[in-house]
């Protein structure tokens, strides 16, 4: 594989999938990326592969093999940091296609896998937070109303839980480091004119959004890790609204 990679085999991978016009072709591609992104000095090689993939995974049908593949290879490169920008400059995109997978399961849980690895990342969260299509209303509406019909409905609950709890935390962080060095490095969090209409921003500071999360996030589920990741993203709001409560104090 590092024979492969210095013999430029990652470029001409590359190049074809920009090419490549049939779901063989690029399902063959997505494989052979697969393999060598098993191998750490390989994936050192793979930049500029990211945004090829996701544009490719929304350009094909839902539950179709590039799908599949695709998203596969979009965890396995989720996993290292140094390819997290890559994610961020194209987080409008990714948004785009997170929110075509929610209706099937295999894919909803793949996007909840890709979007819990990028949350482990405190550079990411002011690009996490434009990210669309994963508002936490229809995500709760529908996996918890499906728990006992479908199987993979409390993994990709519990993903997309974590995920939430991730950006909360990281918010809360950024919150309290601006408070206990007191300036004004996090003004940035409350400033909602940066953002566009469905981002991920609103579910923690908008009031109304706020008030919504308090009463989907009521514990009222037999799964004790449900619950517990509901309690904790609970908890963890709520601090976000103190904090923007006594920040808006201080501004005004």
């Amino acid at each position: 594989q590092i024979n492969l990679a210095n013999a430029g085999c990652i470029n001409h991978l590359r190049g074809m999938l920009l090419n490549a016009d049939n779901e063989k072709t690029k399902c063959k591609i997505f494989l052979a990326l697969h393999n060598l992104a098993l191998n750490d000095f390989a994936i050192t090689q793979f930049s500029s592969i990211v945004s090829i993939v996701i544009n490719r995974c929304r350009l094909s049908p839902s539950n179709s093999l590039v799908r599949v593949n695709g998203l596969t290879l979009l965890i396995n490169m989720s996993v290292l940091e140094y390819l997290h920008e890559e994610y961020m400059t194209n987080i409008y995109e990714l948004g785009l296609l997170i929110e075509s997978t929610i209706h099937y399961e295999d894919e909803a849980l793949s996007s909840g896998k890709i979007l819990v690895n990028l949350s482990t990342n405190k550079l990411n969260l002011e690009n996490l937070l434009k990210i669309t299509g994963v508002e936490l209303k229809p995500i709760m509406n529908l996996f918890t109303s499906n728990i006992d019909q479908l199987s993979k409905s409390e993994d990709i609950l519990l993903r997309f839980l974590s995920f939430y709890c991730n950006v909360a935390d990281m918010i809360v962080n950024e919150l309290k480091e601006s408070e206990d060095s007191n300036n004004n490095s996090s003004s940035w969090l409350i400033d909602s004119t940066l953002q566009r209409q469905g981002a991920l921003y609103f579910e923690f500071f908008d009031r109304d959004k706020q008030t919504l999360a308090k009463s989907l996030l009521r514990p009222q589920y037999t799964s004790i890790q449900i619950n517990s990741q509901r309690k904790r993203l609970y908890q963890l709001m709520d601090k976000i609204r103190q904090y923007q409560l006594e920040l808006s104090v201080v501004s005004n």
